[in-house]
């Protein structure tokens, strides 16, 4: 079993020093995270320059209110979690107080972009990149109906070329400011660390990094009419969204097709053209198909109780002259289960569901078909979201993302010699950043000897559509996939939307889609299962306290 962080262990003599720059009296929640995501890692603050001159952010507050008020990122974080010494200098004392030091970088985190006026240092001046401000771009995003942010941090050499060193895409929550901020700043906010790892570690840049611009925060700002228009597109999309969680529900459902996986990833095959599963039990739901190596016909898949709100794993099968048939639970937790993902090993079957919620990943063993006993933890301390392991040039590799915020958005890979490990983490981790394309959505495949990688789309929202990628480098140290086509929404067939996994065995191809139902006789049923226990508890209580 191994436990431990999903980033490798660096050498600490081979910690950098920087320096940091901010036009920030008291600094932001977010900026305090990039300085301790550098210190755990060993970096070493050798001073913090706050640079007189107007902040930008403190011109937040304005007419009407403040759309990113409740942003905890953007909150006023305590001067004391600073890490290093800290000075207060004019702008013109900079250059003077950066070269007493020996610099690897500087950390440039004022909000207003300055000409560099001092020495650079060996590995350049560090700065984020935003399409608008911070404070801003959550609210221009819903404005203009954007379902991604994208952030950079970008390095300035002696020479002033601009490169982009780490950047991610995160996803816009339809109906919050706050949120949505906070997602975007707190992915950015270890963008720094990742740079610094990757520096000494001496790896080389990525490929497909490229300067991303700033956006001045002058020309950027909300005035009146903005602000009214985000007050009322905010209030529509909450009323609507509580209308529909008070009377509708989703329910998902397995379908199977006999054509070529092409066929599916050109749009040559819409939804009605799949067989889709008439369901099992009352109040539940099944997703995530996993065809058993092997078993003709028999599917693995997760069934989600409403109810409970847990999902167990079942194993169902197919054929064509009698469709689907027959269900039984082979596996239940007391936590929630889904994504049963099934590989042979040496002969043997073997099951990696997602169990991300017990801060584990486990095998699970074919015993007494089709039920599957736990075998062992082969990782722990992680919250993986859709765990994916197959071998692939010499080695063993598992895929996947965080259980936590910002969900579905950082992809992290791990190797091995055995799917029982020791694993390791890859050298870049997380080896991406990006919602429309990170999270594992079924096994990998090949194809005219190309590496392809199905992943889930959840830029508008989760189970949106899913993209099918290339995976063009895979090493312990390196990392990089191309985009080769999306699938969904279906846009017909009893459930034309919510595509999220792709399953191909043989001459089949199995997905997954969703739909909404009008479901109150389930929203009453679970309210007063609800206040039963509520009830039962507070009885317990005072029995109790009566002994």
């Amino acid at each position: 079993m191994t436990t431990g962080s999903p980033t490798p262990e660096l050498d600490p003599g081979t910690a950098l020093r920087f320096a940091v720059l901010t036009d920030a009296a008291v600094p932001p929640h977010w900026h305090t995270q990039c300085l301790q995501s550098l210190a755990a890692q060993g970096e070493i603050c050798v001073a913090l320059l706050r640079v007189a001159a107007p902040s930008a952010r403190r011109g937040r507050t304005g007419v009407l209110y403040d759309p990113a008020r409740r942003s905890v990122a953007l909150a006023d974080a305590d001067p004391g979690a600073c890490t290093g010494p800290v000075y207060d200098v004019e702008a013109g004392e900079v250059a003077a107080r950066l070269a007493e030091h020996d610099l690897g970088f500087v950390l440039d985190l004022r909000e207003r972009h300055q000409d560099i006026t001092f020495q650079v240092p060996a590995h350049g001046v560090w700065r984020f990149s935003f399409p608008t401000p911070p404070a801003r771009m959550a609210a221009r995003a819903l404005l203009d109906g954007d379902l991604t942010i994208t952030a950079a941090l970008i390095r300035t050499a002696a020479d002033g070329e601009r490169q982009s060193l780490v950047d991610g895409k995160y996803g816009v929550v339809s109906a919050s400011v706050a949120r949505t901020t906070d997602r975007v700043l707190r992915g950015a906010a270890d963008f720094p660390s990742r740079a610094a790892r990757a520096v000494r570690l001496r790896l080389p840049h990525p490929a497909a990094a490229r300067d991303r611009g700033q956006v001045s925060p002058a020309t950027a700002t909300l005035g009146f009419l903005w602000r009214a228009r985000l007050a009322v597109t905010l209030v529509s999309r909450r009323c609507a969204k509580a209308l529909r969680d008070a009377v509708t529900e989703t329910y998902w459902s397995i379908g199977v097709v006999k054509a070529p996986v092409e066929s599916v990833m050109d749009g040559s095959v819409r939804g009605d053209h799949f067989h889709w599963h008439p369901g099992t039990r009352p109040d539940t739901y099944i997703a995530d198909p996993i065809p058993l190596p092997g078993g003709p016909g028999v599917v693995y898949a997760e069934e989600f109780d409403h109810m409970t709100r847990h999902g167990r794993l079942i194993a169902t099968t197919y054929s064509e002259t009698e469709g689907w048939s027959g269900s039984e639970v082979v596996a239940q937790e007391t936590f929630h289960m889904s994504y049963p993902y099934l590989f042979e090993h040496h002969g043997e079957t073997l099951c990696v569901p997602e169990t991300g919620w017990n801060n584990a990943v486990s095998v699970y063993r074919l015993k007494d078909p089709p039920r599957l006993e736990k075998d062992r933890d082969i990782l722990t301390g992680v919250a993986a979201g859709d765990p994916t392991v197959f071998w692939w040039d010499g080695r063993w590799w598992m895929f996947y993302t965080d259980c936590f915020e910002p969900r579905d958005t950082d992809l992290y890979i791990w190797y091995a010699a055995t799917p029982w490990g020791p694993w390791r983490p890859h050298l870049r981790n997380p080896v991406k950043s990006d919602v429309t394309s990170s999270r594992p959505a079924g096994a990998p495949f090949v194809r005219d000897g190309k590496l392809l990688r199905p992943a889930q789309d959840d830029a508008g929202r989760y189970g949106w559509r899913m993209v099918v990628n290339e995976v063009v480098r895979l090493s312990p140290s390196e990392f990089a996939e191309v985009e080769v086509t999306r699938i969904g929404p279906f846009g017909s067939g009893p459930y034309p939307v919510g595509p999220h996994t792709l399953s191909v065995a043989g001459p089949h191809v199995y997905v997954d889609g969703k739909r909404s139902v009008v479901a109150l006789s389930l929203k009453a049923r679970r309210l007063l299962r609800r206040l039963r226990a509520r009830y039962a508890g507070r009885r317990d209580d005072s029995a109790s306290k009566g002994h």
